[in-house]
Order: C-alpha cells, then sequence, then structure tokens
C-alpha cells in the first residue's frame, strides 16, 4: 500500500492514528492537515505502556520500546544523504513528549518538580539512551568508529538542545537537577566518541578527538561528575594524544594529575597503563634521561610493551618514524627481558613495518635485531616462524613462492587460499609504471604488490591498516629477480575495475579498559 492510500485509509477510520517511522510519511500527514495522527513506532509503544496498568505487561513492552527506538536512531544516522538526522531524532522525541504530557504517571526515587513536563521527558530521552549504549558498543567493537562518532555527535546535540530549553522554562533548582541527571551520561558519551575519532587512525580523527576533549574538560569543570573511573579514563585519553601531538606542556599538567587521582580514589586497575605512559615519556624525552631496563624495575610489562607498540602506529601516520622506532625496539627490549615471547614477537614484526613504512631506511638497524631475535628465541624455545623469513628477506634472500601466475584475470574463488584473509599494509612504491600498495602476507611469510591505479582510496593507506580481497577478478603475476631485488616484493597482484578489497585500520590500545557510565 502506497502513503497516500493509507492516508486515505486512515481517515476514514475514526480516531485513527498512523504509525510510521517514514520521516517524509509524517511530514505528508502534517502538511495535509487532516483528522488523523502521524506517530512514531516507539512513542506509539510508549503511549501503550503509559496506558496500561499490568506491571508485567509493561515489562514487556519496555525493551519492545528501546529497540524500536534505538533502531529509529540509528536509521536516521544511516540515512544521512537524505535528511538530518538531528531533525529526525528531534521528531522522535518530540511524539515521545506528547505521549508523556497526555499520560501522566508517578516516577520512582525523583522529586517531585522532576516527576512531570519537560524534566520528566529529558529524564526519559537520557535513560533511552542509556538503553542504547549495549548496541554503541557493538558498533564500537565492530569497528564502525565513524559512523558510531556521528551518531553520538546527534545525540550530544539533543541533549545539549533539551538542556537550553531547560534553562527557558525551568527554575534554577530544576535545571540544575536534570544537569547533574545528565552529567555522567554526557560526559561518557564524549569519552566513547574521542575514543571513536581517535580509533579511525588519523591525523583529522586525532585532530577531532582533541576537540571532543576540549568539550569533556568544560564540562567537568562545570557539572558535577560523579563516576570517579570515567573522569580518570577521559584524563587518560587527554596524556594519550597529548602523546600523539607531541604536546608535552599539556602531557606534564594532565599526567601528575590523573597518577594523583588513582591514588586517591583507589583505581588500582588502572594502574598498569600509567607505567607504560611514564616509559613512553622516558624514551621520547631526552631530558628524563631516557629509559633503562637495568634501573626500571616493570610492574606490567605486558601491558607496557603494548601501550609502547600501540602509540608507534600513530607515530607513523604523521611521518614520526624516528619516535615510532624507539619506542617498538624498546618494547622489544622489555619483551626479550622479562621473558614475553608475544611482546617480543609483536615489537618485532611492529620494527619490521615501521622500517618498511619509512622506505627500509631503518634496514641495517633491523638486520641486526633480526640476528638477535632468531638467537634469543631459539634459546628461549620460541618460535622462529616469523623471524626467520624477515631475516632472510632483509639480507637479500627472501624465501621462495609458489608459482602463482595466472592466464588473465580470474575470479576469487579461483585464487590460492594464501590470498584469502588480512594482509599488512606497509608502504606505496612506484613499480613497473604502476602504482602497488605493498602488503605482507603472513600466509606466504612474503611481500605482495597490490596494484591499485583502478583503486584510488587504498593509496591513502598506511602501515597500521590491512586490506582483504573480498570478490570480483584478480590477475596475478609472480615478479622477477629486477623487482625482488628492488622492491623485495614476490607477487603482484591486479584486480579488476570491478574487484572489491576491503580495509580497516589496527589503530587502538590493546591494553584500553573501555569504562561504561554507572547506572
Amino acid at each position: 500500500m502506497n502513503d497516500m492510500s493509507l492516508v486515505l485509509a486512515a481517515m476514514r477510520a475514526k480516531n485513527s492514528k498512523i504509525v510510521t517511522s517514514d520521516l517524509k510519511l509524517l511530514n505528508t500527514i502534517q502538511d495535509l492537515k487532516i483528522d488523523v495522527e502521524g506517530i512514531v513506532g516507539s512513542a506509539f509503544v510508549l503511549e501503550l505502556i503509559e496506558s496500561v496498568d499490568d506491571d508485567e505487561l509493561k515489562k514487556k513492552l519496555r525493551p519492545i520500546r528501546e529497540r524500536i527506538y534505538a533502531e529509529e536512531v540509528r536509521y536516521s544516522i544511516a540515512r544521512q544523504e537524505a535528511y538530518d538526522p538531528v531533525t529526525r531524532i528531534r521528531i522522535i522525541e518530540e511524539h515521545a513528549l506528547r505521549v508523556i504530557r497526555t499520560v501522566k504517571r508517578p516516577v520512582e526515587k525523583l522529586d517531585r518538580k522532576l516527576s512531570k513536563g519537560q524534566p520528566l521527558f529529558v529524564l526519559d530521552f537520557l535513560e533511552d539512551i542509556k538503553a542504547g549504549i549495549p548496541a554503541m558498543f557493538e558498533d564500537f567493537k565492530a569497528g564502525r568508529y565513524e559512523t558510531l562518532a556521528q551518531e553520538i555527535e546527534a545525540v550530544q546535540n539533543e541533549i545539549e538542545r533539551l538542556l537550553i530549553v531547560s534553562t527557558l522554562t525551568e527554575d534554577t533548582e530544576t535545571h540544575q537537577a536534570l544537569v547533574e541527571h545528565a552529567s555522567d551520561l554526557t560526559l561518557f558519551l564524549y569519552y566513547l566518541e574521542m575514543i571513536c575519532h581517535l580509533y579511525r587512525g588519523t591525523r583529522e580523527g586525532v585532530q577531532d578527538a582533541m576537540s571532543i576533549s576540549d568539550e569533556a574538560f568544560r564540562l567537568l569543570m562545570f557539572a558535577a561528575v560523579k563516576d570517579d573511573e570515567l573522569k580518570a579514563s577521559v584524563f587518560f585519553l587527554r596524556i594519550i594524544l597529548g602523546l600523539v601531538r607531541e604536546d608535552y606542556e599539556d602531557i606534564d599538567y594532565f599526567y601528575s594529575l590523573y597518577e594523583g587521582m588513582l591514588d586517591r580514589v583507589g583505581l588500582d586497575h588502572m594502574k598498569e597503563t600509567t607505567e607504560g605512559l611514564y616509559v613512553t615519556m622516558q624514551i621520547l624525552r631526552k631530558f628524563m634521561g631516557g629509559f633503562s631496563l637495568r634501573k626500571t624495575r616493570l610492574r606490567y610489562p605486558s601491558a607496557t610493551i603494548a601501550m609502547l607498540n600501540d602509540i608507534a602506529k600513530y607515530y607513523i601516520q604523521f611521518e614520526e618514524h624516528d619516535n615510532a622506532w624507539q619506542l617498538s625496539a624498546n618494547a622489544y627490549k622489555i619483551g626479550v627481558a622479562y621473558g614475553k615471547e608475544e611482546g617480543a614477537l609483536q615489537s618485532f614484526l611492529m620494527l619490521y613495518k615501521i622500517s618498511a613504512s619509512a622506505g627500509d631506511r631503518f634496514n641495517a638497524a633491523l638486520e641486526r635485531i633480526a640476528e638477535h631475535a632468531l638467537k634469543t628465541f631459539v634459546k628461549n624455545g620460541w618460535s622462529t616462524t616469523e623471524v626467520t623469513p624477515i631475516l632472510n628477506e632483509i639480507q637479500g634472500n627472501p624465501d621462495p613462492i609458489p608459482e602463482m601466475t595466472t592466464d588473465g584475470p580470474v575470479p576469487m574463488d579461483k585464487l590460492p587460499e594464501q590470498l584469502h584473509g588480512w594482509m599488512d599494509v606497509l608502504s606505496l612504491q612506484k613499480i613497473e609504471g604502476h602504482d602497488v600498495l605493498v602488503v605482507r602476507n603472513t600466509h606466504l611469510q612474503a611481500r605482495v604488490g597490490m596494484v591499485v591505479d583502478n583503486h584510488p582510496a587504498l593509496k591513502g593507506l598506511r602501515t597500521g591498516h590491512k586490506i582483504a580481497l573480498v570478490g570480483g577478478q584478480f590477475e596475478l603475476k609472480n615478479t622477477g629477480q629486477d623487482v625482488i631485488k628492488q622492491f623485495r616484493v614476490m607477487l603482484l597482484i591486479y584486480p579488476g575495475a570491478d574487484a572489491e578489497i576491503t580495509y580497516e585500520g589496527e589503530y587502538g590500545f590493546s591494553h584500553m579498559h573501555v569504562t561504561h557510565p554507572e547506572n
């Protein structure tokens, strides 16, 4: 049934309503000025909840309403290109407000001024956002950082709009109570938005995270946030941003406050990252005397190794390869000294990526470390599967790979099994007249070149990203000695114009505990 047929049918029925998530249909109903009410689905279910006295039925309806509301908001964000998502969210909330004003209900644990009208609507809106936080975390875990950041920004704008309205419509005491109810949730949303921008792994993302950090600190200045772990987490992110941007004046101020706060409120479980931050500053700031394994006894070596390598990825993005090298070289030393096989291996692989990203200019130092790694790993009984091929490659004798040359393009299902899965991005090179994204294939233990002439979006990828073939046609060609000698690339992949290649970043912090807001 099309929209007008639906409207005409509703006009023939007395006291009818049209329940829809279609913003255009709602606008049409409003423009026609007819005796038919248009209402979004979440508001309709809210109306049902408020109109029944059966507590068991209310209990069943609430999660349905929360799920519908979350989908309405998420649909609004997904359809950005069609209309403004903030306008749509406002309509969703105005419909909910209409229901709340029509059907008054008591609210437990709230004073009388907050249990009706606009204050009640604001509190319900905040509860709806809290109900949607699990879905936000699912998006975060799935790596939808940019989309989630946009969604959070839209929701934050709504909270700000509602609180601005309350300053004009409510007395000071009531408005202040609403701000107190909103402050922890608002700070948490700032915190999650900061992480999303940081995890995008771009210069723009770091700058956006810094701007959100400024907003978060303004909130901390003027609002009473009760969640100490959340406040500490916001400080931690600010220090990380300072390290990435080499803003040491900022770091000095916030680090002392952060460390003191952890001691004052007893957040002992967050101290493992403090050690990593301090070691990072020792390595990067000469006046601190440098980092010495002999003089320093680490309490959390695994967390410190992870922190150093994580921050090194961001320095690659800013082409600060010397800083990145220093961090991962020290991470490797810590891994070996403390008997951490995984930490030592990941640090060694990170050093390989840093050197490749810098045009292999650290190869002499990398060769010495690779030789040391081979001896150490053998001595400790650790696996050398990933160390030996890299050492051979650095020394100009890369391990051979199977013959994979094809007679023209072949579909995805005809490609060798070794080419299915993620491959680590190393650098962009000009090879045989083509723009080639050089990646490392762990199954082949070799460098592979992806010709990206027809895929310009891939040209901007850097170390810290990984790619995977998804679908379409691909031609393969084993390279000759000239290419192997100059670039160490063993195989070239020529994707067709319609080939699908996906990519994602590895940016983030493996030992950062992402805090939840308190209820």
